[in-house]
């Protein structure tokens, strides 16, 4: 569903995880899939604490200069030596303490240029960066060093992408109604199709609903996706398209094709309508954003892999009573055990936080890093 992220700059928060009761690669995939009963649990809100979970915040705060000035966070991407940050029309690098490296192409429609950054991934082993915009199909080739590599003209207009692994890409197409596009493709780096995942529904509703997101992201090694209106998570092993996950949403489930009117866009009604926009997961949970309706109105809960149950967070976030203030949310996860998230600079100053940092920050700073271990 088309989205707009209103407002969330100038935080970034990662979690560490201390003890992990369940390790990676060793999910039985015999005993899958996981069964999320929404339906039975919608009522399950419950205030969940920061502390529960880690219980040393530190902080690192990115550079701030007129080179890297950040108006809205849409991506981040971690590796093992830098950080890159994607808005509407920059992509920026920056090392792990935080300061700033440079900007990775420009905005414009020349050779390494682009209108927007529609998304982008990188590939460690490789040192490459990959960007798709939302006007073209297109794809741009960087190096980690901010060398623009080439072009890749693709056969289709891609939404999103996803590393599969460090020879191959991953693509969420642009679900239109009326249009009989695939709803995944797998491609090696030079834009060639491996492999074609069509579309399971056909809308039709004109005007109707344009999505350019769905859930799609890594853990164990393995990429993990769901489409638009299709209740079933999906993960790759090795070659084989397992189901990982199943919704139960039952009377809350979204319709997935409907005609978007006037009335429709104001029935309340449909504020009790959700679904999956964004999945992540880690070794104990999966954390899971829904939307309500056809608004950027979210609910956002956890499901507790070995226990099978799902828990709706009170206000959206994690409560943080560590040290207060801003609430916390994954918006990425790195290395299966690194939560991310970013909150506008200007109402993390309006919270409780250590005053060396303070003195550090102004309404306009760019992102810092908050770091629970």
């Amino acid at each position: 569903m088309k989205k707009y992220n209103k407002g969330l700059i100038g935080l970034i928060s990662i979690l560490w995880f201390n003890s992990i009761t369940v390790l990676v690669g060793q999910i039985d995939y015999k005993n899958l899939p996981f069964k999320v009963d929404v339906e039975s649990n919608i009522s399950n809100v419950k205030v969940i604490n920061l502390s529960s979970i880690g219980k040393e915040l530190t902080f690192v705060p990115l550079e701030t200069n007129p080179d890297c000035l950040i108006q809205q966070i849409r991506k981040i991407c971690f590796s093992t030596s830098y950080i890159f940050v994607g808005e509407f029309t920059n992509l920026l690098q920056f090392d792990k303490n935080g300061k700033f490296i440079r900007r990775i192409g420009s905005a414009g429609t020349g050779p390494g240029e682009y209108p927007q950054v529609g998304d982008f991934c990188i590939n460690e082993l490789k040192q490459e960066i990959y960007v798709i915009f939302s006007s073209a199909s297109k794809l741009l080739i960087f190096g980690f060093d901010g060398v623009f590599k080439k072009s890749v003209i693709l056969s289709f207009r891609p939404a999103q992408v996803s590393l599969r692994d460090p020879q191959s890409l991953m693509f969420h197409l642009w679900n239109v109604p009326g249009k009989s596009d695939p709803s995944w493709v797998i491609t090696d780096l030079e834009g060639t199709s491996l492999t074609i995942i069509k579309n399971n529904l056909k809308r039709i509703s004109q005007p109707g609903l344009l999505i350019n997101h769905t859930p799609l992201y890594t853990f164990d090694n393995s990429l993990h996706f769901m489409e638009f209106g299709i209740d079933t998570l999906y993960s790759f092993k090795e070659t084989q398209k397992i189901p990982y996950a199943i919704f139960s949403l039952g009377g809350y489930k979204m319709d997935v094709d409907p005609l978007i009117t006037a009335a429709l866009i104001k029935d309340e009604k449909l504020l009790n309508k959700i679904s999956p926009v964004d999945i992540l997961e880690n070794n104990i949970y999966l954390f899971i954003k829904f939307h309500r309706g056809i608004s950027n109105n979210k609910v956002t809960a956890i499901y507790d892999k070995s226990r099978g149950d799902i828990t709706i967070l009170k206000d959206e976030v994690f409560k943080n009573d560590l040290v207060g203030g801003v609430g916390f949310w994954p918006k990425q996860i790195v290395n299966d055990k690194i939560l991310v998230d970013y909150v506008d600079a200007l109402e993390l100053l309006k919270k409780i936080i250590p005053a060396n940092l303070r003195s550090k920050l102004s309404e306009t700073s760019n992102p810092v890093l908050l770091i629970l271990k």
